[in-house]
């Protein structure tokens, strides 16, 4: 099976979108998917972040586009350059443990 192309992440609350999350893909406009995502409390403040398992079309192969969403308690914010660094891993599960043993390159 082909996978859904042009995927969009937002939060829906009775069938109505309520937040839209920025930097979706890490800016990539085209041909991107979700394998996967996982709501994990990544840095120990109590919050649920939101980790997300992509990947985008490209000319010789898919690439990986993963994304951690961090949460603020009053929504959710990204940092593309760190999202750059988890370009490697096919799993949520690598995802966490790297954003756990890289905090500083997602929390502020």
């Amino acid at each position: 099976d082909a996978p859904p192309m042009e995927s969009e992440i937002g939060i829906y609350s009775d069938g109505k979108k309520i937040f839209d999350f920025p930097e979706q893909f890490n800016g990539a406009k085209f041909g991107c998917w979700i394998d996967a995502v996982a709501f994990e409390d990544l840095n120990s403040d109590g919050l649920k972040d939101i980790i997300i398992v992509g990947k985008c079309s490209a000319k010789s192969a898919a690439y990986n586009e993963n994304t951690i969403y961090v949460n603020t308690g009053s929504g959710f914010v990204t940092n593309t350059n760190a999202n750059f660094e988890l370009g490697e891993f096919t799993s949520v599960k690598d995802i966490s443990d790297f954003v756990k043993a890289n905090q500083k390159l997602f929390f502020k």
